[in-house]
């Protein structure tokens, strides 16, 4: 089950990844099950419109307004949640960063040996050049002995 939510997230990341800058026609995301920080539990037939690169809407069927030129993509039995955040990463690589957004990290903090290494990591994986979580750095790292 860990394997499959991990491809799910990927795939469900990079899906609407490409199609949104394929095209601005809204998408939705039909018959989802929603895990969110706002219910206790999962929340089921949940319907996702996504505008541009945003969720503009989110809710039963008949509870929000669906686009009629929206391009519709069937959820049944998938789940989506939130990005998470990784606050204390201890990544070594960029390969290991985007494992991160694989398992549906999208922020990540990361504490650097130095500036100039942060800096090199940060023009590396910019929002609008990579397909990796967004690092925010933390440097440098101070610590003391005794």
């Amino acid at each position: 089950m860990k394997f499959n939510f991990k491809i799910l997230s990927f795939l469900l990341v990079f899906t609407l990844t490409i199609l949104t800058a394929q095209s601005q026609m809204p998408i939705v995301l039909e018959d989802a099950t929603v895990i969110d920080s706002w219910n206790t539990v999962p929340v089921t037939n949940c319907y996702i419109v996504i505008t541009g690169n945003k969720i503009s809407n989110i809710g039963k069927s008949n509870e929000i307004v669906i686009p009629e030129n929206a391009q519709k993509f069937n959820m049944k039995g998938k789940y989506v949640i939130p990005g998470l955040v990784d606050v204390a990463s201890r990544f070594r690589s960029e390969k290991e960063l985007n494992q991160l957004l694989s398992w549906g990290v999208t922020g990540t903090n990361y504490l650097f040996e130095s500036i100039k290494e942060a800096r090199q990591l940060s023009l590396r994986t910019k929002p609008d050049t990579a397909r990796t979580p967004e690092v925010y750095i933390t440097t440098p790292v101070f610590g003391a002995s005794g």
